[in-house]
């Protein structure tokens, strides 16, 4: 697998009109046509795009043989396929898209979007990264996404999942235009990617190993399969830990959650240091319907 920190948080529905808007909010990707004029765009503002490329390997070759010098001056990521899965991709087509393009650029990053964690096996050796691709709405629950996250790990690994956040190497919001279209939706997008990226040191540290126990002590407690409704995660670096925990039901709950001994008796939330004290051992969390919490150990 390539051997890089680079954790990206990009955007669906970019161009070469819009990329310039899109880095300044904070956003370091996006997916863009492999053409001239995107590859252009991304090499002047210094951007690492994610570059869309034909799904046909003879078109592939001529349009790599067109773009190579350009695409040699930058450090470009791949996106290979887009629910292969669903419109019956072949494999085999799909793993010659990617052999064409590792003999071209051995070092470069491919991934493609998978709605079925099911299927991964089909295309595991036609991407470096599978984009968990499940949208919550309007029927699905939120948990839906996790689930499949928790399902293709048991295939590829959490090292080679893109998604937004379970587990995952990378993020990828759907779509930029959409997203943005009133003021309003472009103020809480830039404040969601401040945050994102005043954490992208920890983004980049793998989840530890051992699952945190949650106890839910509310009476909404449950996933539409059951599950405890909070879902943590834990993260370690430079001795501080970090926990991750996101409220996946429509309703406000309580959890708590089962601090590992040796850790620090207070906890603050990263964004505010709104203060969480440790009661023999475990740390009280409310949570607002669907919030995300990010706690760490005070110093």
């Amino acid at each position: 697998m390539p051997g890089s920190n680079f954790f990206p948080i990009g955007t669906y529905g970019a161009n070469s009109t819009n990329l310039e808007e899109i880095k300044n909010l904070g956003l370091n990707s996006a997916v863009v046509g492999l053409n001239r004029v995107n590859i252009e765009k991304c090499l002047s503002l210094n951007m690492r795009c994610t570059l869309s490329v034909p799904r046909d390997p003879e078109r592939l070759i001529r349009a790599l043989d067109t773009f190579e010098s350009l695409l040699q001056q930058g450090n470009f990521s791949y996106y290979v396929n887009d629910e292969p899965g669903i419109h019956s991709f072949s494999e085999g087509q799909a793993e010659d898209i990617q052999r064409i393009i590792k003999k071209r650029f051995p070092n470069a990053v491919t991934n493609m979007a998978i709605v079925h964690p099911q299927v991964i096996p089909f295309y595991e050796k036609g991407a470096d990264y599978f984009m968990l691709d499940q949208y919550p709405v309007p029927n699905m629950p939120m948990s839906w996404l996790s689930d499949s996250m928790d399902e293709a790990a048991l295939h590829v690994g959490r090292g080679r999942l893109q998604s937004v956040i379970h587990g995952s190497r990378g993020i990828y919001f759907f779509t930029y235009p959409s997203i943005t279209s009133t003021p309003q939706g472009k103020v809480d997008f830039a404040r969601l990617l401040r945050r994102l990226n005043g954490m992208r040191s920890w983004l980049q540290v793998g989840n530890a190993e051992q699952d945190i126990a949650v106890r839910m002590i509310s009476k909404n407690r449950f996933d539409p399969r059951g599950n405890p409704a909070v879902h943590c995660a834990t993260k370690e670096q430079y001795n501080t830990k970090m926990l991750i925990c996101t409220n996946t039901i429509r309703t406000h709950t309580e959890a708590e959650l089962d601090i590992a001994a040796g850790s620090k008796d207070t906890w603050q939330e990263y964004f505010t240091g709104e203060s969480y004290p440790v009661v023999d051992g475990n740390m009280r969390v409310r949570f607002a319907p669907l919030e995300v919490r990010v706690l760490i150990e005070s110093h």
